[in-house]
C-alpha cells in the first residue's frame, strides 16, 4: 500500500534546486487514487455502510474507478463506474481489468456512494503537508459556481494558473527525460519548476531548495489522447495543435537546462499567446 518511491529530477539550469517525484504509479492500480480508495472502502465496511448485498458505485473519470474496482473485488463487492462518454479507452480497460463494470444509467439498485470528497474519518491522524501546488485552467467568471466539498481552501497556501497545452507539453518533456506521467503530473511539474524559478534568488531560501511533487498516474493511460498527435491537433487547434505543443516543449526544456522562465517564454512566443495570457492574468494583461 505505502512506500512508493521518490525519484529525483535535477534541474541543470538551477543546480541548487532538487525536485523529487513521489511515484504513485508504483501502487497496484498505478495511481495516487489507490490509497484513499482503500481508506474509503475500509471506512464503509467499519461504519456498516456496505454489506454483502451492496453494490458500490461512483462517478469517475477513470483512476478513482480503477482503484475502487480493485478494492471492491478484494472484498467481493460489485463495483459500477459511471463514466462520461469521452473517457479514454485506457481508463475503461483499467476499471474492467480490476473487476469493475462500466455503466450509464439513471437508476441504480441497492448501492453505496463513497462520497470521497466529504469523508473526514481519521482526520485526527493526518499530518498536514508543508507546501502544495494547485494548478487551475481558465477564468471561472462566466461560470455559476458555489461552495464545494472537494476543496478545503484553508489548507491551500497558494494557487497557480498554467495553460492546459503547457501541461500536456510537460508530459511529453518528462517522458522524453525518463519520467512517464499524465496531465496532473505535467501540471505538478510546471508548478514546481515555476516555483523554483521564482525562489531561486530569494533571501528566504538558505542552501538548497527541495520541492516534492507527485507522479499521479502513468503516461500509458493517455496514449490515445495526450500522446496522440491527431487528438492534440483537434483538441488544441486554437492553441496551434502540435505546433503549439512543440513551442511549449521548447520553453520548458529551456527552463530545465538554463533556469529560464518557461511561462514568460511560452506566453511571448507560442501560438495564441495573447488569449492564453488573458486567461491566466485577466482582461487587462
Amino acid at each position: 500500500m505505502g512506500n512508493t518511491p521518490l525519484i529525483k529530477f535535477q534541474l541543470k539550469g538551477l543546480p541548487n534546486v532538487d525536485i523529487f517525484f513521489k511515484n504513485e504509479t508504483a501502487t497496484k492500480t498505478q495511481s495516487l487514487k489507490h490509497r484513499f480508495s482503500w481508506a474509503l472502502l475500509l471506512w464503509a465496511i467499519i461504519e456498516g455502510k456496505v454489506n454483502s448485498k451492496s453494490t458500490v458505485y461512483d462517478s469517475t473519470s477513470g483512476n478513482t474507478g480503477a482503484s475502487e474496482a480493485y478494492m471492491c473485488t478484494l472484498v467481493g463487492l460489485p463495483f459500477i463506474a459511471v463514466v462520461a462518454k469521452e473517457i479514454e479507452q485506457e481508463k475503461i480497460n483499467q476499471i474492467t481489468s480490476n473487476g469493475g463494470k462500466i455503466m450509464k444509467r439513471q437508476k441504480l439498485r441497492e448501492r453505496f456512494m463513497v462520497y470521497r470528497f466529504t469523508n473526514e474519518s481519521g482526520t485526527k491522524f493526518w499530518k498536514a503537508p508543508g507546501v502544495a501546488g494547485i494548478g487551475y485552467g481558465y477564468n471561472v467568471k462566466p461560470v455559476i459556481y458555489g461552495e464545494t466539498t472537494s476543496l478545503t481552501r484553508s489548507v491551500v497556501d497558494e494557487s497557480m494558473k498554467m495553460p492546459d497545452i503547457a501541461s500536456v507539453a510537460a508530459m511529453h518533456v518528462l517522458r522524453e527525460r525518463g519520467i512517464g506521467g499524465g496531465a496532473s503530473t505535467g501540471l505538478n511539474f510546471l508548478v514546481s519548476i515555476h516555483k523554483a524559478y521564482q525562489l531561486k534568488d530569494s533571501k528566504d531560501i538558505k542552501g538548497r531548495l527541495t520541492i516534492v511533487t507527485i507522479i499521479c498516474d502513468p503516461a500509458e493511460f493517455y496514449e490515445s489522447t495526450y500522446f496522440n498527435p491527431k487528438w492534440i491537433d483537434k483538441m488544441f487547434a486554437d492553441k496551434g495543435g502540435m505546433e503549439g505543443l512543440e513551442c511549449w516543449k521548447k520553453a520548458i526544456n529551456n527552463a530545465i537546462d538554463t533556469g529560464s522562465d518557461f511561462l514568460e517564454e511560452g506566453l511571448a512566443k507560442c501560438p495564441d499567446a495573447a488569449r492564453v495570457r488573458r486567461s491566466l492574468y485577466g482582461l487587462n494583461a
